[in-house]
């Protein structure tokens, strides 16, 4: 066990994303928490008011245009000339697309750029801003975009302020299985992320530390083990946000409701958003695809839960 859990060390000190090694710190006073918590259920309502009135947005629209309003924006990128992410892949332009497919160009005035990391920021800005707690969620953003906007960066500027981090993983039986198959889906392990679910156990629920790589687990009970049956407690959470694979993709719920966006699937796709119950083991939210399987990770959820 003991050679498990320094495995998952050396891993962790391997990696140079900013995911690991984080810029800056961030801290709030106890004030300032206290200050937070005595909002959490405004809070928490907020953010799941905006999840659903973005949901409902991406339906209508696309039933109306056939076209997905929150465009991924790793794969396209407005005008008619391509462009090139940060990480050197080409982003096709968007106006091309729409034209052959026989739609209004113009229609483009109407598309936004959306990530799941961008739909955790608008939905908690949202919120924090509706509670009066606008200055609060600067510092977490200033902190997250000193850090490269990753949704990791997130969950530690929301423990910061009070928020549990809650580790999950619906069957850690299935940890060997799922990390095979990650290495046999993405060989060479590109971004780092993949085939990692048995060690992160070991580091996480083991070791007397309770750390998932170096963030630390204030919850690794509740959702370990549960199957397919998500615990009730879990249930009745209002408000959370997670990422799956070391924050490889993120996700927002409420109530056991997964709502999640994504950045790189097609303009002229309906799951460019989904909306389905966590229960990843049972093929609902973090939902998996043939080619990228979410089996563990961490939840943030609002002081006052779990």
């Amino acid at each position: 066990m003991k050679s498990i859990y320094m495995t998952a060390l050396a891993l962790a000190t391997a990696f140079g994303a900013p995911a690991f090694a984080y810029n800056g710190s961030i801290v709030f006073s106890a004030s300032e928490k206290a200050t937070h918590a005595s909002k959490a259920s405004e809070i928490a309502q907020s953010a799941a008011d905006c999840m659903d009135a973005q949901w409902l947005d991406h339906v209508s629209f696309f039933k109306q245009h056939g076209v997905s309003r929150y465009f991924g924006n790793r794969r396209y990128i407005k005008g008619e000339k391509p462009g090139v992410r940060a990480d050197g892949h080409p982003l096709t332009p968007i106006r091309p697309e729409l034209r052959k497919h026989g739609v209004d160009v113009s229609l483009e005035n109407e598309l936004t750029s959306m990530s799941c990391v961008d739909f955790a920021r608008k939905c908690l800005s949202e919120a924090f801003a509706a509670s009066g707690q606008s200055t609060f969620w600067d510092r977490i953003e200033a902190f997250n975009q000193f850090n490269g906007n990753i949704g990791p960066a997130i969950a530690v500027g929301l423990q910061a302020i009070g928020w549990k981090l809650v580790y999950w993983n619906p069957d850690h039986a299935q940890d060997k299985t799922i990390d095979d198959e990650d290495q046999r889906l993405r060989a060479g392990n590109p971004g780092h992320v993949w085939g990692y679910h048995g060690a992160l156990f070991q580091s996480s629920v083991i070791s007397p530390s309770h750390h998932y790589y170096q963030y630390q687990v204030d919850d690794f009970k509740t959702l370990v083990n549960f199957g397919t049956h998500v615990p009730q407690k879990f249930l009745q959470v209002p408000f959370f946000m997670g990422f799956a694979n070391i924050g490889y993709h993120v996700f927002l719920g409420y109530h056991g409701q997964v709502i999640e966006a994504h950045s790189a699937r097609g303009l002229f796709a309906m799951d460019n958003m989904e909306n389905t119950e966590f229960n990843p083991a049972a093929g609902g939210g973090p939902k998996s695809t043939n080619s990228e399987k979410y089996h563990s990770g961490l939840i943030a959820v609002p002081p006052g839960y779990l």
